[in-house]
């Protein structure tokens, strides 16, 4: 792993600060992937939470102004040819480019680049997950344009110091959701319920 310069390790602890602020009911806002978008500089930047056995997005969050052109059934037709999934499936957790796997060259020869990458003018991406069971994936993504530079070994840096941090704040955003839905429900019940809620 490459060292961060101190000034990016500043924004990096800055960006925790403000990731702290923007978490609701959802950890990861489009508020949020705003200002990742701002440490790390992408096209686009993306948070999805997959469903792997019913084939279904779970939660998918994008910066504003990035727009989701792609739908769940092409995804999932695509799914396996997806170099940078297989091996966050097999428990790699570490940010990952699609260059790791494939050159440009040969990824403008492949189906996945016909069907998923051509059509929205994508060339380079880094995703990183929040360690998860492969039936509930939980990923990162951010993209860069037809003609852009790839993401640095500074920019992997950042997201793979990240990662833990990400982790815990979708541990408390799951925590929060519980809690909410618990005093909801008894908000909800009659007078004559005995019920209670341990946290």
């Amino acid at each position: 792993m490459s060292v961060l310069a101190p000034r990016d390790a500043e924004r990096v602890l800055r960006f925790l600060g403000d990731a702290e602020e923007l978490g609701d009911d959802h950890a990861f806002t489009p508020q949020l992937l705003e200002e990742l978008g701002k440490l790390i500089r992408a096209d686009e930047v993306s948070y999805c939470e997959l469903d792997r056995v019913r084939q279904r997005d779970r939660y998918v969050a994008m910066r504003p102004g990035d727009e989701w052109q792609e739908t769940e059934a092409e995804y999932w037709e695509i799914s396996n040819d997806y170099p940078t999934c297989h091996q966050h499936d097999s428990g790699d957790f570490r940010a990952l480019k699609l260059s790791d796997f494939i050159s440009l060259r040969q990824l403008r020869n492949t189906r996945i680049y016909a069907l998923w990458f051509r059509p929205a003018n994508i060339e380079r991406e880094i995703s990183v997950p929040i360690p998860s069971p492969p039936w509930h994936t939980k990923t990162f993504v951010l993209d860069r344009y037809f003609g852009s530079r790839d993401f640095s070994e500074r920019d992997r840096t950042v997201l793979d110091l990240l990662r833990p941090h990400f982790a815990r704040l979708w541990r408390s955003a799951d925590t929060r959701r519980r809690l909410r839905a618990a005093l909801d429900g008894l908000d909800s019940a009659s007078e004559h319920e005995a019920r209670g809620v341990i946290v």
